[in-house]
């Protein structure tokens, strides 16, 4: 047994006291220490380590030692029995052994136990010389053989302590009897001086009230008393640690008390320190931000900082004594961490690794846990100390830059332009694909060579080096453009970028250089160029003019137009607004000029919406004179989008705007007669009757038609007509007011509205008025006319009430004057509204007839007088209306030649006339002819010679059996044209009679120019032929005019055997009248001709 265990374990019963003896040993470097039986074989028990040192003994020969007499010879029976009878007496002895040679030693032995002595301590002190005595003074008499002079100075002196002897006074003062030489240094005291003088006096007068205290307390405890003071000790702070003892005899006897003092001064000096920095320490793993945790070898927590808890969200209950197992607070990674710390404590290498777990804000955070064995005093690992650095910042920092060189070698390796690396000496030591795609060459033969190796650009590969070398040189990012011959793709343009790029240490690692090839760019810049030449000298050779206005509004730039326009260099002009230039032309005297520029104005407005707009105005020309001008403002925007400038192109429509004034007059006012037309009239009607429903007053209006001004336009000739009409409007302007509007609606239709409040009475009147100028005779062509007119009125609102029925309520009146035999004035009234209706409906009606089939001819038979045989028919119109009933021509001819559809309809009546004649003359030896009237309107179209040929064609009709009647008014103007049609017609075989012959105004001259068959005498010369000697005569007149001129005649109307009588003896040839037979069907014509024998001749 060898161990401070041992020793407590023997000293524990014993009442000696067991801090002074260790406290002795501990201090003794050469004493040694043995505790054996109290029996006289003295069996060894406990030897301490420097027992053989002491004695002279190898650690081989000691651990043979089992008994005390084998430790030295001097240790016989004898000597041991004496010593045994000695310490069973007094509690111990003391003697000097010999070890050999002239070592000596003191052989000290306790007993350890008074009352049953079974452990005896042997103390070996070496024999060292005697520095004093003064211990001998101090002892009694009655002292132990422990505390004998010879022994304890021996003892004493060799402490490494300062070791008072004490007494304790009758005042319970503690007084000094001896003090080792450490005690003596420390008071700065010998013993004589301090021998019987009571410890406190001793002190430093700052530290005898607290002795006072520690004293008191020990005195009053009767115990060993242990404190720590502070003193200052020839002007230096000491620390000591005391210890003071009550020293008794075995009847409890105080013999005296030792008093202990170490100078710990350094120890504590190093304790405080010591805490200190564990308290800084502490301070710090408390407030660090790192997590740190020590772990048992078996990776159970020890310790775990603040940060740890409050990443985690635990308590230190829930960690302190856990492994990472026990606690799910890393998730699946708590093997690998516990895998992690216990190989550190086995291998006592420190390690890292990265992990990551969910903290307590529930996001996933990265730490890198560091991990340090921490040692005992023998070198074994006690733990493991681990520093947990949140780096999720830097791992996602890391991850981006990751992402972020991927994403830049991809970029790299998939940009089109080309890139290449070089290093400070101009050699590559990288290149993209498109470098090498550019070159023509492989990595391989770029790689490490500089541009001037590639024999691709003469100077521009030298311009390329020497650029790298200065980007090198300079540290300076420079932009180049370089032009290369490239092996597949032939010269090509690039522009480069040439950047440094640094190593840590800021110096140049690398030039990266970034190609761009802009050979398109440059062919668009050269077509750009071109472009702008091209434009440049469009616009300084445009007639436009083309101007630029800056955000002020000032004339940024004109082309030489302008100058030449306003008769000024160009220089003059720049930097003036529209809105300058125009009031200098104000202050020049140019009256003329408006001083408001609706340039300015629209380039204001152009400026502050950035619409583009375009406007009319009139530019002063160096001659005086405005010009009209079209201009067309459009917003120009820099790259930024942002408002810079307008542009202004100007167009000279001076001609435009006279073309378009033109138009005006044409589209609102009548060319020939220069009144207003309906288009025109209509809005004024508008206009006035607005005014008049504000105002409440009344409207007249007056419409005017010549009454048959078709029969003069077809007799006399459009030109005759025309000269009518305008003469006709002259009057109408004569007889109306100066508020009054005459305006011509079409044809030989005019129209007054009366916008001044105008009566009844006086409107009646003026109709009246006009109505006598218009009969008023006129010499056309000299020759004398008298017309007359029908007119319709109505007054807003006394007749009308509804602005949208005024002017139908005039012509509902107009109709009326017409029906009520014309040379008329009639006012509005509501039954006339019945009238037109019906009139509309009867004109719409008309239209759909022929899709209806509701139109069909009826044949009235012609006769030859002489032989009374049946030799033609006229071919009549009738209209069979679904709920009208048949219906006359004369209700609805002249409604077919007012709306046109004459000539639709006159197509459908030759071509039934040509089927109907192809139809009868089949089988027949004498064939009949069929007559077709044709209308002035008719022939007015130059198609109608061609849409009478077509029939015949189309229907397979000869010729010779379709006679055309026409009206003495087609032939009275002598026109080419229609000659031509005439001619057209009778070439094939076509007959042409003039129906109604005697009846116009006859100028017989056209009789011998156009190619005229026949001329049919009109009934009312032949009804009245009997009763008028006159009828008679014109009749024979007619007869022989038509025999000289080798034509036939025919008679129309004859109605009595008399009238067919007088007419053959005459000489007519022909006649047709219901004394032959009514208009019928062809189907009633048909078995008329079946039944009907030839008429009686007539000779």
């Amino acid at each position: 047994m060898a161990s401070s265990e041992a020793l407590s374990k023997l000293l524990s019963n014993g009442s000696f006291n067991e801090h002074l003896v260790t406290r002795l040993l501990d201090v003794w470097p050469l004493a040694a220490l043995i505790i054996t039986s109290s029996d006289d074989q003295f069996r060894i028990l406990y030897h301490s380590e420097s027992v053989g040192k002491c004695l002279n003994l190898t650690a081989s020969q000691l651990s043979e030692v089992h008994y005390l007499h084998e430790v030295c010879e001097g240790l016989t029976k004898t000597v041991l029995d004496t010593c045994l009878e000695s310490v069973r007496r007094k509690g111990s002895c003391a003697h000097v052994i010999g070890l050999g040679h002239s070592n000596k030693t003191h052989h000290v032995m306790i007993a350890l136990s008074h009352l049953t002595p079974d452990l005896i301590a042997h103390i070996f002190i070496p024999v060292i010389g005697r520095t004093q005595v003064s211990l001998i003074d101090a002892a009694d008499d009655d002292s132990p053989v422990f505390m004998s002079p010879f022994v304890s100075q021996s003892i004493f002196e060799q402490i490494s302590e300062g070791l008072f002897l004490l007494d304790l006074s009758a005042s319970q003062q503690l007084v000094v009897r001896w003090m080792n030489p450490i005690a003596e240094r420390y008071m700065d005291l010998t013993n004589k001086q301090a021998y019987r003088r009571t410890l406190q006096e001793l002190m430093p007068i700052e530290f005898q009230a607290q002795w006072a205290h520690y004293e008191q307390e020990f005195v009053q405890s009767g115990a060993s008393y242990r404190f720590t003071a502070s003193l200052v000790l020839r002007d230096q702070q000491r620390y000591f640690d005391i210890t003071l003892t009550h020293i008794k005899d075995l009847q409890d006897k105080l013999l005296f008390v030792v008093g202990l003092a170490r100078d710990v001064t350094k120890v504590t000096i190093i304790e405080e320190e010591r805490t200190r920095k564990a308290q800084e320490f502490r301070t710090l793993i408390e407030n660090s931000p790192d997590m740190i945790i020590r772990y048992d070898k078996q990776a159970r927590r020890l310790y775990v900082n603040q940060a740890y808890l409050q990443i985690t969200g635990l308590s230190s209950e829930e960690c302190i004594g856990r492994t990472p197992l026990d606690i799910d607070n890393v998730g699946n990674q708590a093997e690998r961490l516990t895998a992690f710390i216990k190989n550190v404590a086995t291998s006592a290498v420190s390690g890292s690794i990265v992990m990551h777990f969910q903290a307590v804000d529930e996001k996933i955070h990265y730490f890198e846990m560091h991990a340090v064995p921490e040692f005992d005093g023998a070198g074994n690992v006690t733990s493991v100390l681990v520093i947990g650095r949140d780096i999720t910042e830097r791992y996602e920092s890391q991850n981006r830059l990751f992402t972020s060189e991927q994403a830049f070698r991809t970029l790299v390796e998939n940009s089109p332009d080309a890139i290449a690396r070089y290093d400070p000496e101009g050699r590559r030591v990288f290149v993209n694909k498109a470098l090498v795609e550019l070159l023509g060459k492989s990595a391989e033969e770029l790689v490490g060579k500089s541009p001037l190796e590639d024999n691709l650009g003469g100077d521009d590969s030298r311009g390329l080096y020497n650029g790298i070398l200065r980007v090198a040189a300079t540290k300076n990012r420079e932009t180049l453009s370089i032009c290369l011959n490239t092996k597949h793709f032939g010269k090509r343009y690039l522009d480069l970028i040439l950047t440094p790029e640094f190593d840590r240490s800021g110096d140049i690692n690398n030039i990266l250089v970034v190609s761009r090839d802009i050979t398109a760019h440059k062919e668009i810049e050269e077509q750009l160029y071109r472009s702008e030449q091209t434009y440049r000298t469009l616009v300084e050779n445009s007639p436009d003019i083309i101007c630029r206005y800056d955000c002020d509004r000032r004339l940024i730039y004109a082309n030489p137009s302008l100058a030449k326009l306003v008769g000024k260099p160009v220089s003059e002009l720049l930097g003036i607004s529209p809105a300058t230039a125009r009031q200098r032309m104000v202050e020049h005297g140019r009256l003329h000029v408006s001083p408001q520029s609706k340039v300015d104005e629209a380039l204001f407005e152009v400026l502050k919406t950035g619409r583009n707009l375009s406007l009319e105005t009139k530019i002063l020309r160096q001659d005086g004179a405005l010009v009209t001008a079209l201009v067309r403002f459009v917003a120009e925007y820099d790259r930024d989008g942002e408002l810079v400038s307008v542009l202004a192109v100007a167009r000279d429509i001076s001609d435009i705007h006279e073309y378009r004034q033109q138009v005006n007059r044409l589209s609102y006012y009548d060319v020939l007669t220069g009144l207003p037309n309906r288009t025109h009239f209509n809005d004024k009607v508008n206009d006035v009757l607005t005014q008049a429903g504000e105002q409440s007053y009344r409207v007249g209006l007056m419409m005017i038609d010549l009454d048959q001004f078709k029969n003069i336009n077809d007799s006399l000739g459009h030109g005759s007509g025309d000269y009518l009409l305008s003469k006709m409007a002259e009057r109408l302007l004569d007889k109306t007011g100066d508020g009054d509007i005459v305006a011509r609606l079409g044809g030989d239709e005019f129209a007054i509205l009366m916008p001044d409040n105008p009566s009844r009475d006086i409107v009646r009147h003026k109709g009246q008025s006009i109505l006598d100028v218009i009969r008023e005779p006129l010499l056309v062509n000299d020759r004398e006319i008298s017309v007359t007119a029908s007119i319709g009125a109505c007054i807003y609102p006394d007749d009308c009430v509804c602005p949208s029925d005024f002017v139908s309520s005039a012509d509902s009146a107009l109709f009326h004057a017409k029906d009520s035999g014309r040379n008329t004035l009639c006012f509005y009234h509501s039954g006339l509204t019945i009238q037109v209706r019906e009139r509309l409906e009867l004109e719409n009606d008309l239209r759909r007839a022929l899709a209806r089939n509701e139109m069909q001819l009826f044949f009235q038979p012609q006769i030859h007088l002489h032989s009374g045989e049946v030799i033609g028919a006229e071919a009549l119109i009738r209209w069979q209306h679904s709920e009208r009933g048949l219906i006359s021509p004369d209700r609805f001819i002249h409604i077919a030649e007012e709306n046109g559809f004459i000539v639709e309809l006159g197509e459908w009546i030759m071509r039934q006339a040509c089927m109907t004649a192809l139809q009868l003359n089949r089988d027949r030896s004498n064939p009949l002819v069929i007559s077709v009237n044709l209308s002035p309107r008719q022939f007015a179209d130059p198609e109608i010679s061609a849409m009478v040929l077509q029939a015949l064609s189309d229907t397979g009709c000869h010729p010779h059996w379709i006679e055309l009647e026409i009206t003495e008014g087609i032939l009275m103007d002598r026109r080419y044209d229609v000659m031509k049609s005439l001619q057209d017609l009778k070439e094939p075989g076509i007959s042409i009679a003039i129906d109604d012959f005697g009846t116009g105004y006859s100028s017989l001259g056209y009789l011998t120019r156009f190619p005229i068959d026949t001329l049919k005498i009109d009934q009312s010369f032949v009804s009245q032929m009997l009763e008028s000697q006159q009828s008679a005569v014109l009749i024979r007149t007619i007869i022989s005019m038509a025999s000289s001129l080798s034509m036939h005649t025919i008679a129309e109307g004859v109605e009595t055997s008399e009238q067919a009588y007088k007419l053959a003896t005459m000489g007519c040839e022909q006649a047709q009248g219901f004394y032959y037979g009514r208009p019928m069907s062809i189907t009633q014509f048909e078995r008329y001709l079946q039944r009907q024998t030839n008429f009686k001749p007539i000779s």
